[in-house]
């Protein structure tokens, strides 16, 4: 096996899973053991402090106003947050994909009729148009429930992004159309169906490999601008140890909602916010390091 691959791919790749599959084993086996401290005594039974408490030998990340360990709160957050994120990427890549195949085989006058409206869109930063979609959800979020708001918010986010990534697909495909070997397959009596599988997606691995890493990210950056509009992936819930806090926390726990939720506590309590805020930058450098590899081997 390669070294560099296995260095720049297979090993960042492995973190990243390792850490999913941690978060999956708290949640289910050790969770249930954890218990939250909101007021510390010392020796002679006088309080010594109340929480959020900061970073120590015995709690890393430090607690947060309800005594719960961030380092434990960024370990069950992180299942949400990968797989909401890993989700989202796959299925739209994929989506774009056949959409893009499909496109680079129709007539030139539908393909500049449906570019008079697919390219103008492109312009539009897609936070805002989650945000303008997803918004109202929370007038209702009570009626509807947890499960029916993170299927709209995945799915939201999932088409908003498609067009873009399928005009780039496409381009791709009529690219590779124009190579003298493809027209010699249709001399030989290959149909669209047979070109596209046997000659252009394999063409096109790496290609949708590397799309989909940079959905990944890109998906990753857009929950964090969610999260510190207070938009939490499956809703939010009351604050608070007896949910009498003014402020919402994150319904799921993902790590945009701990950042968005705790962004007034930067300058009383910072460690709040940075721990989820570490964790998303570590991901993301996993993904670059990836992503790196995949567009520039030769310079590896």
């Amino acid at each position: 096996m390669n070294k560099k691959k296995l260095l720049f791919v297979f090993f960042p790749c492995i973190l990243i899973g390792l850490l999913l599959l941690m978060s999956f084993i708290y949640e289910f086996g050790f969770k249930s053991q954890t218990s939250s401290v909101i007021i510390k005594y010392d020796e002679n039974g006088d309080i010594a402090g109340t929480a959020p408490f900061p970073p120590s030998l015995k709690q890393p990340f430090g607690t947060d106003r309800n005594g719960n360990d961030l380092g434990l709160r960024l370990l069950e957050g992180a299942k949400y947050t990968i797989t909401f994120a890993l989700g989202v990427s796959i299925l739209r890549t994929l989506a774009a994909v056949a959409a893009g195949s499909v496109f680079a085989f129709l007539p030139r006058s539908i393909q500049s009729l449906a570019k008079c409206f697919l390219i103008p869109y492109q312009y539009i930063p897609s936070f805002i148009l989650v945000f303008i979609l997803i918004w109202p959800l929370n007038i209702i979020k009570d009626e509807i429930g947890y499960t029916p708001m993170i299927t709209f918010q995945f799915l939201v986010i999932f088409i908003v992004g498609i067009s873009p990534v399928m005009l780039l697909m496409s381009g791709e495909i009529k690219q590779i159309l124009k190579e003298p070997y493809i027209e010699v397959s249709y001399h030989l009596g290959a149909n669209n169906r047979h070109v596209i599988f046997k000659h252009i997606l394999p063409v096109l691995n790496k290609r949708i490999l590397i799309i989909f890493f940079q959905q990944m990210i890109q998906t990753l950056l857009l929950l964090i601008y969610l999260g510190i509009f207070e938009i939490f992936i499956g809703g939010d819930k009351p604050g608070g140890v007896f949910g009498d806090d003014e402020r919402s926390l994150s319904q799921s726990g993902e790590w945009a909602g701990m950042i968005g939720q705790s962004k007034f506590d930067l300058m009383t309590a910072p460690w709040i916010v940075l721990g989820p805020g570490i964790a998303f930058i570590i991901l993301i450098l996993l993904l670059n390091i990836v992503l790196n590899y995949l567009l520039y081997p030769e310079k590896k």
